[in-house]
């Protein structure tokens, strides 16, 4: 079946949301758990959960998580602003932290992470800016969001690093934060585009290189996925939630599933930040098999989602 490009972009967005959303009620899982609970369900389904911070907050299933709703913040910054304007981001991104205001359902935004609620905390941009995180870790905050810029690009060869790493830094300032987010937007592109995952992933690669970018980064496209090593949970935080590692359990898992839905499974069996891999993989996947390709039980669960 041709996918058509209409499809694959649909796919990465609708692919994102429907990662999130399955992977929210494993957070913090451990990988045993998780193979526990899908076999007696009998394998990956939709249903109600309580939050996983404190389980006191019980939440329907389809609900966006942090993730989607950050994506959305994004993808509304490029349709209405035509480009990447930081200020109106960080409004954005501001409200839905502290006043948990959702662009996508009528439920409260929830479930920001450390980096992102200390750097969102200031007034402004401009005093954000000017806010020092001493010991500022890698964390998955920006990568997660960051699937709306390949398709506001379109093309791979038009992708501007510089404007990527502008979306990222609003929030996250790390550098191995910005790389993988330049990696990660590369790939998506070179897959909405039609291109196979390894093709996606050796261009990168050369990037990687070309770009000189840290040597974890190198690493992982130089030695981790062309050896295809299983990511294995780290169980603890904040390990689970680098963005390197992120990375690499959207890759693997896009590299080695058979369709959607067996990516997506995959990418939740790993444990831990369950719906920021799954969100992640979610848009390579959706990409890669299109819009269609995405189950429609899944995909009618979707709160704020495009059906």
């Amino acid at each position: 079946m041709i996918i058509t490009k209409r499809s694959r972009y649909r796919g990465a967005l609708v692919g994102l949301l429907a990662g999130d959303a399955l992977g929210a009620p494993y957070e913090t899982w451990s990988a045993d758990s998780i193979a526990h609970d899908l076999a007696v369900r009998k394998g990956l389904v939709p249903f109600d959960y309580l939050e996983p911070w404190r389980g006191k907050l019980a939440f329907p299933a389809g609900r966006p998580t942090d993730d989607s709703e950050q994506a959305a913040a994004l993808a509304t910054t490029l349709v209405v602003c035509h480009t990447l304007d930081e200020e109106y981001l960080y409004r954005l991104l501001r409200e839905q932290v502290y006043e948990e205001r959702s662009l996508l359902w009528n439920g409260r935004a929830l479930g920001a992470g450390k980096t992102t609620r200390a750097r969102l905390k200031p007034g402004s941009l401009e005093e954000s800016r000017l806010l020092v995180i001493e010991n500022e870790y890698p964390s998955n905050g920006a990568l997660m969001r960051s699937a709306p810029l390949a398709l506001f690009f379109g093309n791979a060869s038009r992708v501007n690093r510089h404007i990527v790493a502008r979306a990222c830094k609003v929030t996250h300032q790390h550098p191995l934060a910005e790389q993988s987010v330049q990696l990660y937007v590369h790939i998506l592109a070179c897959l909405l585009q039609g291109a196979g995952m390894q093709t996606a992933i050796g261009s990168a690669q050369m990037l990687a290189e070309a770009w000189r970018l840290h040597a974890d980064c190198r690493l992982l496209f130089d030695k981790i996925l062309p050896q295809n090593i299983e990511p294995i949970d780290p169980g603890r935080w904040p390990e689970r939630g680098h963005t390197l590692f992120t990375l690499h359990v959207a890759l693997w898992t896009a590299m080695n599933a058979c369709d959607f839905a067996d990516g997506i499974t995959q990418a939740i069996r790993v444990g831990g930040d369950t719906d920021t891999y799954a969100a992640v993989a979610g848009a390579l996947l959706g990409a890669r098999y299109g819009e269609e390709g995405i189950p429609e039980e899944w995909r009618k669960i979707l709160k704020g989602g495009v059906h």
